[in-house]
Parts: C-alpha cells; structure tokens; sequence
C-alpha cells in the first residue's frame, strides 16, 4: 500500500533531488521500504510499543492532500520537506536503534546509490510510512490494540522482500523473519562451521605376526629331532 500511494511522480523528484539515476532511487526504495515498514511491525509488538509509535506517527506534519502526492514536497518549497526530512534520522533511529547509522551504507552497497544519497532517502521515507500508517489509524479509528494487530498483519506480505544483504550488513534478528526460505538456508548454511576435512584410516600397528609362534615351535622340533641322542 506504500509502494503504491508513493506514485510514479516521485522517483524522478527524488532522482533529480540526490541527483541519481531514477533506477537506483527505485531500487533504494526497495530495499528500504521493507526495512522499514518490518521495523516498524516488531516496534509495535507489543500494545505499548505500539502506543509510542502513535505519539511518533502523529507528529508527523503531512496532511492527506501531501500523502496524495507526495512528489509535492520536492515540486513546492513550502518547507514541509525540510522538516520532514529533518525528524527522519530520529525516526530511524527509534526503528533501528544505533544500527540506523549504518543503513545508508548497506543500502549504498545494494543498490549503488552513494551513501549520502540513502542517507536522504532513508531520512525522507521513514516519516511518509509513518505517516501512512497513521492515515490507517485515524481513518479507522485504531487504538493501541488495533494498531498493534494491524503491524502485526503485515508480517507475511514482507516475507521475500527484505534485501538479504541489508538483514546481512545489519545484523538484526527482527528482520531475519521476512527472508524467504532460500535465503534464510543460505545464510544458515554460511554461517555453520566448516565440516573437518576426512580423517585418513589408521595403519595397521607394527606387532608380532600371527604366524611367527608356529613358525618358532616348528624350528625348535626341526633342531631338537637333528640333535637328539
């Protein structure tokens, strides 16, 4: 649904914004959609954590008429976008906690965008998911419950969309849940222990041949019968 009420407008604003090219904008928000959106559904886990997440959401000052079209905030200097832009890193970093830091680069590593420009990016999409979420929540009335189960309904669309380089780059367990099941067999697989290279069988010990003792009896009855009186 957020994909969608981005609109096709805005990806060449943002491409001329950060000055990219409009493919590797649209990758990075691929990548960074789902990063988001997933840590937004494990914030809200809980009825709590949901309720500050409503506090967040409903600070953000975009009106419907904005979330209609957003490619508005770069068309028109009203300074909306500034400030936008501006509460996106402390919105991140409620989501991702001290790893917000290193998103732009694993995005950049991604998608090839440079790392100033996710860091743009990641700064201005966090509060337009935010605040798409919060056009659900006051339109239907939700409280803290109904917000909490309306995250926690988005869980199986995410599965398969989470970059695995970005859950890799990140290090975060809440985000390992959307992998589909190749990628989660891959990175299990990488991260077992090499198995150890085959041991060679054993020799044989050096011992004393079973046949020597017949051996020796018969040669003391050969010398004994050449011998005797």
């Amino acid at each position: 649904m957020v994909r969608r009420s981005l609109g096709d407008e805005l990806v060449p604003e943002v491409a001329k914004r950060v000055r990219e090219s409009e493919d590797k904008v649209r990758a990075t928000f691929d990548c960074l959609l789902p990063v988001i959106v997933g840590m937004l559904v494990d914030r809200g886990a809980t009825v709590e954590g949901a309720r500050v997440l409503m506090r967040t959401m409903a600070n953000v000052p975009l009106d419907a008429l904005v979330l209609a079209n957003p490619a508005k905030l770069l068309k028109e200097d009203t300074g909306i976008l500034e400030r936008v832009t501006t509460m996106g890193p402390g919105m991140l970093g409620q989501l991702l906690g001290n790893k917000a830091g290193q998103l732009p680069r694993a995005v950049g590593s991604a998608t090839g965008v440079r790392a100033a420009s996710a860091s743009w990016m990641a700064a201005f999409l966090a509060p337009l998911v935010l605040a798409y979420v919060n056009r659900e929540v006051q339109v239907g009335k939700l409280d803290e419950a109904s917000v909490h189960r309306l995250l926690a309904a988005q869980q199986e669309s995410l599965v398969g969309h989470v970059d695995e380089r970005i859950v890799g780059a990140l290090n975060m367990p809440a985000l390992n849940i959307y992998m589909d099941e190749p990628q989660r067999a891959g990175r299990g697989a990488g991260a077992q222990v090499a198995a150890a290279e085959p041991v060679p069988a054993a020799r044989p010990k050096r011992g004393v041949k079973p046949y020597l003792p017949w051996v020796v009896l018969v040669a003391i009855v050969v010398v004994w019968l050449v011998l005797r009186p």
